[in-house]
């Protein structure tokens, strides 16, 4: 539902940006859900606010994410 509501967002595309930009997925779902959630009769320009959440596509820019796991800490040594 909301991948299909971000694909129909449509970005203004300026002459003096230098990146193409997309739109943030992640801002996106969050602005979808607080919509969703309230009933309090307002609506907000939902396309506006997620049009405003952009994001440029950097060509050359892919790192691996480094996860560095979480030591397992016993229970003794939390209770003291």
């Amino acid at each position: 539902f909301c991948q299909r509501i971000v694909q129909e967002i449509k970005i203004p595309k300026k002459d003096r940006n230098k990146y193409t930009y997309r739109v943030n997925f992640t801002k996106s779902i969050h602005i979808i859900r607080e919509f969703l959630r309230k009933k309090d009769g307002k609506n907000p320009p939902v396309e506006y606010l997620i049009a405003k959440e952009i994001l440029p596509i950097r060509p050359n820019r892919k790192y691996k994410r480094h996860v560095n796991p979480k030591t397992v800490v016993c229970f003794n040594y939390r209770y003291n």
